[in-house]
């Protein structure tokens, strides 16, 4: 290879890292720079004279239909992503070149969903293709209000195999990656309001409202029941001895990687599997040291709601009296002195992951409390045992409990307490889908769910005597 080489570590690199430039392959600094990376497998490739990057999404549906965006032009600093606009400013035959390439590159390894090409410019007008990523990309993210169909529709429909939107730039648009550094050396949130100021900037922030004084809990708790045999997310502890640490000012945990994926539609057999997992979980949980009240139980739902009451009946009418009627019986009649420990509070089905018909791990535990295990029985029950149309199905709801009581059996109050455990778990799903319903800031990509599928639930549930209305003998 003549000229400048970069030397590549085979595995591990990305964004410029594994990386080291030397002058030429054949120089004494090529077993400098394969030191550099570790002494591992490595790759030498030419060097080559940029002009810039670009980036262009295709899209692919089952169907084999494809379409591509218009070119972005990426900008990196510190070998990092800092800012891309589109459209990339290129000459238009090298803009249908690198269109044309990305199209035939998802359509020849048959994706069935988004691939985002990153390609090199050279200063002769060439193209190399240097990275796929096969998902949304952050290049990309300005076409939510920059092109005609966002990247984010164009996946749903790839995914439901329906006609691909048009990707028509509607006007320039950019965005600017933020990253922890913005935290750095300054005491509280960066000034956002100076950047929304500036008229067409839209902000998001992709993380989670946890509270930092509840990660402890959140934490402690995943490595307790991972060494209780539950699995789920282990927290990585670093150097000193912490799972959690900071990252530019902010709160940061690493934890591992679980393989699986969660359900649509499950069967009987998987929620047998659910409640032998979330019995398990509430046996593993008995000895966690720590506590942690559930806001969302029936103390908090009066005052959840108070604030919306009078937006209730626009949801269903007749709604706001339900509520209220439903309030007064929950509170006089909630169950009491029931055996409790750690919950999960929020096992629904995108929360547990499978491989086959075994559960691989569950996650997602930033609701998990100090509250009763029927109840949180009671939630699975929703959340698992209706259909697609909001109907109980016996065979389901049979199988959880099964599943659960072959680890852990209920008592005999308990059993006789559920009726009104799952009339409390629909309860309060079906007030924070209302709230969060009346929530959405406008613009967003999230669409809220139905509150109305609880509704629903709840009023099956009003109808229940006993036990043998969902199948169980009294």
């Amino acid at each position: 290879i003549a000229g400048p080489v970069v030397v590549k570590a085979v595995r591990g690199g990305y964004d410029g890292r594994g990386q080291v430039r030397i002058g030429s392959a054949d120089g004494p600094d090529f077993g400098w720079a394969w030191q550099q990376l570790g002494a591992h497998p490595a790759v030498a490739e030419q060097a080559l004279e940029l002009e810039c990057e670009i980036s262009v999404m295709a899209a692919r549906t089952p169907s084999g239909e494809v379409a591509s965006y218009p070119a972005a032009r990426n900008h990196h600093e510190n070998q990092i992503l800092a800012w891309s606009v589109l459209p990339a400013g290129v000459p238009a035959n090298l803009e249908l070149r690198a269109e044309g390439l990305a199209e035939a590159i998802i359509a020849k390894m048959e994706i069935e969903g988004l691939l985002c090409v990153e390609m090199f410019v050279t200063t002769d007008g060439r193209l190399y293709v240097n990275e796929l990523a096969p998902r949304p990309h952050n290049s990309y993210h300005q076409s939510e209000r920059g092109c005609v169909t966002s990247q984010f529709e164009q996946l749903v429909r790839t995914t439901c195999n329906l006609p691909l939107g048009s990707t028509d730039l509607i006007t320039p648009c950019a965005i600017a990656n933020l990253l922890g550094d913005v935290w750095l050396d300054r005491e509280g949130e960066p000034d956002f309001a100076a950047a929304l100021a500036v008229d067409g900037v839209r902000l998001h922030l992709y993380e989670k409202r946890v509270a930092e004084e509840d990660l402890p809990f959140f934490l402690g708790l995943m490595e307790h029941l991972c060494a209780g045999g539950v699995t789920c997310p282990q927290p990585v502890r670093n150097r000193a001895g912490s799972a959690l640490g900071r990252l530019a000012g902010r709160p940061a945990a690493i934890v591992t990687f679980l393989d699986g994926y969660a359900l649509q539609h499950p069967e009987a057999k998987h929620c047998a599997a659910l409640g032998e997992a979330l019995a398990k979980l509430h046996l593993a949980g008995q000895t966690f040291p720590q506590r942690r009240p559930n806001a969302l139980s029936v103390d908090g739902w009066r005052k959840l709601f108070a604030p919306y009451a009078g937006r209730a009946d626009e949801t269903s009418p007749g709604l706001r009296r339900l509520i209220a009627d439903e309030l007064d019986y929950l509170e006089r009649n909630w169950p009491q002195d029931l055996a409790r420990g750690v919950i999960h509070a929020d096992l629904f089905p995108d929360n547990v992951l499978f491989l086959g018909d075994r559960i691989s791990g569950l996650i997602d535990f930033y609701f998990a409390c100090y509250d009763s295990f029927a109840y949180d029985l009671a939630i699975c029950f929703n959340a698992w045992c209706f259909d697609d149309k909001w109907r109980y199905d016996l065979g389901k709801g049979r199988a959880l409990l099964s599943g659960y009581c072959r680890l852990r059996p209920l008592s005999a109050a308990e059993f006789a307490a559920f009726p009104r455990l799952v009339r409390g778990a629909a309860m309060r799903f079906l007030l924070t889908r209302f709230v969060d319903a009346l929530n959405v800031p406008p613009g967003a990509l999230v669409r809220p769910k139905d509150p109305r599928e609880y509704l629903a639930k709840l009023m099956f549930h009003q109808g229940v005597a006993d036990m043998r209305d969902y199948g169980f003998e009294a």
